[in-house]
């Protein structure tokens, strides 16, 4: 249901958010490669007018590697997945 809000409205808008959130991560190193690579996990709950409420679970993975090619010079590749919220203000 999808409901359009007056300049009014916004101005006495309220909602509560409960972020949970966990990390985990392992490395792996030997000679010349090292690996890295890590998980968070966020569960969201917002709780809105009308007793409204929206839960939101997210899997955010990390990667990173770096091989060693010469004592001077390496060769790194990383993979992140971010989340981005928007500001109410």
């Amino acid at each position: 249901m999808s409901q359009e809000m007056s300049d009014a409205d916004w101005n006495t808008f309220q909602f509560r958010e409960l972020i949970s959130a966990g990390y985990a991560s392992l490395a792996w190193n030997r000679e010349k490669i090292h690996l890295n690579g890590g998980l968070r996990t966020e569960h969201a709950v917002q709780d809105l007018p009308d007793s409204q409420s929206i839960q939101h679970l997210g899997l955010l993975p990390r990667f990173s590697a770096k091989f060693e090619l010469t004592t001077k010079s390496t060769l790194g590749i990383s993979y992140q997945k971010t989340l981005e919220r928007p500001s109410i203000t």
